[in-house]
């Protein structure tokens, strides 16, 4: 079945509701007097009465949770969206009502990743913060054909160079760089809201080599991170918009998650 086809309709689920049989008063000597009913008798005979009165509660308290909705797909892929789409509360900082993660590309070669990531910052509610000189236009069709309908929307800053950046970067909070020879692995990483958070990745081509030297003179090696590769012999790195989006991704979803634990 295609999206065109109409709908996919789920198989409805069974919920048990909470069983509330009569009350029991354990009274000495261990006999067991069920409140309100009147039932009589030793320890045995009490239980095998409860264990009768659940199994009727169970029979009686089973129930068929109404069925969710069909899933309406649509071809053309607008709204409205089914409830997994919406979202809990767009991720702003509470101190300044700024977004609270950041993606950084610096010195990107390829039109397309540029385009991708802007595509998902925009549904995440993510900056994106690209530092030049970059190896295209912002303005090419490529990049907005990557970012579809959406680039005009994207939140997106664009610094002519790393030094133009540097001040807009000592206000993002976290740090985190990504490299493949980081010592520190991305499965090690937590967040939280307490601060921003930038997410920073290097070109397709030289990777972070373009800001060596800034980074060797004033980060911490503990900023930056790895994402766990197989095969090394012959893998070399993930894409760039792909590890962009899986650190996006994490990050959103933990601190997501924290929100809404703290809400309950």
């Amino acid at each position: 079945m295609t999206e065109m086809d109409g709908y996919i309709s789920p198989r409805p689920a069974v919920a048990f509701t909470a069983l509330v049989p009569t009350r029991l008063d354990v009274v000495s000597r261990g006999s067991v007097v069920p409140g309100k009913n009147g039932l009589r008798g030793g320890v045995s005979s009490g239980l095998r009465s409860t264990r009768c009165r659940l199994a009727c509660c169970v029979e009686q308290n089973e129930r068929v949770a109404a069925p969710l909705p069909p899933i309406k797909l649509r071809a053309d892929g607008h709204a409205p969206f089914g409830k997994g789409a919406a979202i809990d509360q767009p991720l702003l900082d509470d101190t300044d009502g700024e977004p609270l993660l950041h993606i950084v590309f610096v010195t990107p070669q390829i039109h397309w990743n540029t385009g991708n990531i802007g595509r998902t910052c925009m549904g995440f509610g993510a900056r994106l913060h690209v530092v030049g000189p970059i190896g295209f236009s912002l303005e090419d069709k490529q990049v907005r054909r990557a970012g579809l309908d959406y680039w005009q929307h994207v939140d997106l800053r664009f610094y002519e160079s790393w030094d133009a950046f540097l001040p807009t970067l000592a206000t993002l909070g976290r740090r985190l760089y990504f490299t493949k020879y980081a010592h520190s692995s991305m499965l090690d990483v937590t967040f939280d809201d307490s601060t921003k958070t930038v997410l920073i990745f290097g070109s397709e081509v030289t990777g972070l080599t373009s800001i060596r030297g800034w980074l060797d003179a004033n980060e911490d090696p503990a900023n930056f991170v790895a994402y766990p590769m197989h095969s090394p012999e012959q893998f070399r790195s993930f894409n760039l918009s792909t590890s962009a989006s899986m650190a996006l991704w994490e990050a959103y979803k933990t601190i997501t998650l924290v929100r809404r634990s703290r809400a309950l």
